[in-house]
């Protein structure tokens, strides 16, 4: 009996262990703004379906032993009393909290949303299912015939029904988030749930589905007067109502954070030399060229320049029009500890962790990170997780090679395993652009061919992408555009102009025929066909054409909004 009893804690221990080194996914983060988020909804939602819906089953409230327990799992920023209770979410009177309400479904409806059935609110912490119900009077919802709590489910439930009890039917749950780590909910009925895997509404990260979304890379800086990484590039991108806005971060030689992209400084400005060479005060308010190798100085009061993050934050944060603020991808960021240490207190200092995405290129790992962190005093694992990281993988791994192996493979799938067991990962750009020293013909019917799309054996028979969805993780890429990939290329350290990159070009874009770039690896790049990456699965997609790929996807049925 002993050796049974130890066993058995033995067994315990092991289990208990196993859980505490669970990835903790789904915990929606937000900051002082009013975050609000619905499950599936296919009136408001075109490219969700009745399927997707989350569906109540009232028979299980009336079952002997039933649980009733409800309520939400949470984090607040500060403890607080609403001053006015009513039936919307009274977020407004509190510093943070988290309110909720389910709706039965109706199909007639504009905004899909029938008789109210359950509703409450959290303005405490707790790690346990716990809810503050509401008590309206019966003039709010006119089928209660008494002022019952909103938290009487069993009798809402029977008001809501014709005061029977019905077989199962679709739901709608809504919750509206200020300054609170949302954990998880339950409702009786219902069942409980991991947040971020039922809130999938514009504004929530990318997640791994059969549509495409869409961010400015570098902002929206098609026009003449719109430099990359600018005042105008990003206010552009804000009012066109794209929900993600790539920033390439730099630091300078006195260790202070820029948005700018390449290392040296002459092909996007009049100086020479590299961006490290040069103090903050040396670049802050330098003028940018645009595109056309043009200096824009133009308008007076804030010409496109060269700024600090912490400015570009605030410039973000004054603009933005949509709530929540678009998701500030940050490239760069977390490619070495420097850098993070450094990107990570100004983010946290203009409370925009819960908006902002850390991209980090192999080989920067977790471990890599969790000392990063512990460098700077953080050792809360909430506070980590709270981070939303995007691992960046290339398909260059191996540039000395004729072919990839398994041994490749294995690198990248232990890299992928790592990030993902320390649940400090939030998705991965994988980056899949040619086929191997361009010896494979280009052609629809060959797209195994490419490495990072190929089938492996070690990866369960799946390639790279299907490896990353299959954990429940989104995919993004970054595609270039022809005519931005034809031009001559910049030495990466001096800014100077170089063209022994240049080994074919692209056709123009208006042309029928797409002609990949060779480069100097003798790499076809085909980051610039959609046709090839669209069907290859991912998620999201950095891009420099973000109007003219918008009209592609809505045409192909796959577009939808961050």
């Amino acid at each position: 009996m002993k050796w049974v009893f130890f066993n058995f804690l033995c067994y315990l221990c092991m289990n208990l262990m196993s859980f505490a080194q669970t990835p903790t996914r789904g915990i929606i983060k937000t900051g002082t703004t009013i975050f609000n988020y619905s499950s599936a909804n296919p009136k408001v939602d075109p490219s969700q379906t009745e399927n997707d819906m989350l569906v109540f089953d009232p028979a299980l409230l009336y079952r002997r032993g039933a649980d009733l327990t409800n309520g939400i799992v949470r984090t607040v920023v500060s403890s607080s009393t609403p001053s006015t209770i009513v039936t919307s979410c009274p977020l407004t009177n509190v510093n943070s909290g988290i309110c909720i309400k389910m709706y039965k479904y109706n199909s007639s409806a504009i905004d899909g949303k029938g008789k109210f059935l359950y509703g409450g609110f959290v303005t405490t912490s707790s790690t346990s299912y716990t809810i503050n119900p509401w008590k309206l009077p019966n003039s709010e919802v006119p089928y209660w015939f008494s002022p019952y709590l909103s938290t009487d489910i069993k009798e809402l439930v029977k008001r809501a029904t014709g005061n029977r009890t019905e077989g199962e039917f679709k739901v709608i749950v809504e919750v509206s988030i200020k300054n609170s780590n949302f954990i998880a909910f339950k409702i009786p009925g219902l069942g409980a749930f991991d947040s971020s895997l039922i809130f999938l509404t514009p504004g929530s990260y990318p997640k791994p589905n059969n549509f495409v979304s869409i961010g400015c890379h570098r902002g929206y800086w098609e026009g003449v007067r719109d430099p990359e990484n600018s005042y105008s590039a990003i206010k552009k991108a804000i009012d066109n109502l794209y929900g993600m806005i790539e920033l390439d971060m730099q630091t300078t030689s006195d260790n202070k954070v820029i948005v700018f992209h390449d290392m040296g400084l002459n092909k996007r400005t009049d100086l020479t030399g590299s961006v490290q060479s040069k103090s903050l005060a040396q670049l802050q308010g330098k003028l940018l060229k645009n595109r056309f190798d043009e200096i824009i100085d133009q308008p007076a009061t804030a010409p496109p320049s060269i700024q600090s993050l912490d400015i570009i934050l605030s410039f973000i944060k004054n603009n933005s029009t949509t709530i929540p603020i678009p998701w500030i991808n940050l490239d760069r960021a977390a490619n070495d500890a420097t850098t993070f240490k450094l990107v990570y207190p100004i983010i946290n200092g203009q409370q925009l962790v819960s908006r902002s995405i850390f991209k980090g290129r192999y080989p920067i790992s977790h471990t890599d990170i969790i000392t990063a962190f512990n460098q700077m005093n953080i050792t809360n694992p909430e506070t980590m997780k709270a981070i939303y990281f995007t691992p960046v993988l290339f398909d260059g791994l191996n540039e000395t090679s004729t072919a990839y192996t398994e041994q490749d493979v294995q690198k990248y799938k232990d890299y992928i395993d790592g990030w993902i067991n320390s649940g400090l990962a939030d998705g991965f750009e994988l980056t899949f652009k040619a086929y191997p020293f361009g010896t494979v013909e280009y052609g629809a019917g060959n797209a195994n061919q490419v490495w990072i799309l190929r089938k492996w054996a070690i990866l369960g028979n799946k390639n790279f992408v299907e490896y990353v969805q299959s954990f429940g993780y989104p995919v993004g890429i970054f595609t270039s555009v022809p005519e931005v990939c034809a031009i001559p290329d910049f030495n990466s350290t001096t800014g100077a102009r170089v063209t022994t990159n240049l080994v074919s070009g692209f056709v123009k874009e208006n042309s029928t025929t797409f002609v990949p770039r060779v480069t100097d690896i003798g790499d076809f790049d085909f980051r610039g066909d959609w046709d090839f990456y669209v069907p290859a699965g991912v998620n999201y997609v950095l891009t420099d054409r973000p109007d003219a790929l918008k009209v592609y996807l809505q045409a192909a049925g796959k577009y939808k909004p961050f």
